[in-house]
């Protein structure tokens, strides 16, 4: 598994409320003048129509208003205005897992501490949502376990973060980000060098950002030209 790289996502910001401070960080500040503020990227439509599970780190230093690791079908609107979304966000003295279908939102809550850091695990088993929160690592003290079961919906896009238009980020953000997604992938015959080097080659390089479900392929090998490799790749799985 490995975090995914927010230089690669896309950010849209009017009152220059984040930084993508790094491949793995964003920071996020509060700004008297309301706008559309959010980083997403497109994995392509239903591409999350199964289980899933994400873990990441958030922090945050005040009690205003952000959302994190969002999953929604629309990619030109604040957070306030999408029609559908699953979530975990944080407001005021609370921290939610929530999601929205329509007008209706469920969410289930506990009482946040400013200034720590807080590791959740976000996944997806059927139509239950559940958010564990814990401090020192993702196996360390459990702080909650918040669960919720809305309607199932597919979703194309995944906001890192993503703000209210009406309402200012928080001073925080949002790190080491791994969505859980594996590469598998088989070379037959693996009977030579040119094989093994080729596999890596393809495992790493070749594989299109935002092609993640299966295909297979027979090309010729990347190093002698000649000698042909049957793989197959799936990075839609969390089994590895």
């Amino acid at each position: 598994m490995a975090n995914e790289d927010f230089t690669t996502y896309t950010e849209v910001d009017q009152n220059n409320q984040i930084t993508v401070d790094s491949s793995t960080r964003i920071s996020t500040i509060s700004d008297s003048a309301p706008g559309q503020a959010y980083v997403y990227d497109d994995f392509g439509i239903d591409y999350f129509d199964s289980d899933w599970s994400f873990q990441f780190e958030i922090f945050f230093e005040d009690n205003l208003l952000c959302y994190y690791s969002a999953l929604t079908n629309q990619n030109n609107k604040s957070a306030n205005a999408q029609d559908n979304f699953d979530t975990i966000a944080v407001y005021e003295t609370n921290f939610y897992i929530q999601s929205k279908r329509l007008a209706a939102y469920t969410s289930d809550i506990f009482i946040k501490t400013n200034s720590v850091l807080y590791f959740v695990t976000f996944e997806r088993n059927g139509s239950t949502l559940t958010a564990y929160v814990r401090t020192g690592s993702h196996t360390g003290t459990l702080v909650d376990t918040l669960v919720i079961a809305p309607s199932k919906i597919n979703w194309r896009y995944l906001n890192p973060t993503i703000g209210h238009s009406e309402i200012h980020f928080h001073v925080g953000y949002i790190q080491n980000l791994d969505l859980g997604l594996s590469i598998e992938y088989t070379i037959t015959p693996l009977d030579s060098v040119c094989d093994f080097v080729s596999s890596l080659i393809i495992a790493t390089i070749v594989y299109p950002r935002l092609s993640r479900k299966v295909f297979s392929a027979n090309p010729a090998c990347f190093l002698c030209g000649t000698k042909k490799i049957a793989y197959t790749l799936d990075a839609n799985t969390n089994e590895g």
